[in-house]
């Protein structure tokens, strides 16, 4: 089973213009701004801590997948950051759940249980 999670932008159309913020825990794949990798291979999504922090690395990589170029300024601009973010997160949590259940059902299976 892959240890990451892939993002792409369902509304990547809306914010093509802005700059995509690097970390080690997200790689934008190619230089695309349209789609991100993200890792959890450090992580036991068995664990409270080990999920929220794999949700907080998702967030981040939704948000650089999204974002504007800061120059650029307007409410219509926010709404439709705003709007790429939920949809790609909503997008995105049937990876997420899966990968929890599956770490959590093998740390079950290891235990024993």
């Amino acid at each position: 089973m892959s240890k990451s999670i892939l993002i792409f932008a369902v509304a990547a159309a809306l914010m093509s213009t802005g700059a995509a913020a690097q970390s080690s825990a997200f790689v934008n794949n190619g230089g695309s701004k349209g789609l991100y990798t993200v890792s959890h291979s450090d992580l036991d999504l068995g664990t409270q801590a080990g999920v929220r922090t794999l949700e907080r690395r998702v967030a981040h990589a939704v948000e650089a997948l999204c974002s504007h170029d800061p120059a650029m300024e307007g409410s219509l601009l926010d709404a439709e950051q705003a709007q790429c973010e939920a949809s790609t997160i909503a997008a995105t949590r049937a990876q997420i759940d899966a990968k929890i259940a599956a770490d959590r059902s093998k740390k079950l299976r290891t235990a024993g249980l």
